[in-house]
């Protein structure tokens, strides 16, 4: 039950500072924690890869000051239609890399579509 609260906590800043008006527009539309592992669904008009790490950045940092630090953290990224735009995974541990199949800690891999 913790888990869960703390995990609606956490939406719902993720939400209010997605509504804010700066570069990194997007609105959280998923975001869970399953198995340790921190999965982000985004919607939003990025479609620049300088912009998307950007993104990566401010919610790996949100997804970290969170109690339950993830092995693992998946985004997908895509348009108010539903397009993919890009995916990203990242390891933050050796389950994580399990989990992703990455070989490095703490190096995102983006996909841009």
């Amino acid at each position: 039950m913790k888990k869960i609260l703390s995990a609606m906590a956490l939406s719902s800043v993720l939400l209010l500072s997605a509504c804010g008006d700066n570069d990194t527009d997007y609105e959280v539309v998923k975001d869970t924690v399953v198995r340790g592992m921190q999965q982000y669904t985004i919607e939003t008009k990025m479609d620049d890869e300088k912009q998307i790490k950007a993104l990566i950045e401010e919610l790996e940092e949100k997804a970290m000051s969170n109690n339950t630090r993830p092995d693992s953290m998946w985004i997908n990224v895509q348009t108010k239609r539903g397009k993919l735009t890009a995916t990203v995974k990242e390891a933050y541990t050796l389950t994580g890399m399990n989990q992703t199949g990455l070989k490095e800690k703490n190096k995102p891999e983006l996909k841009m579509k």
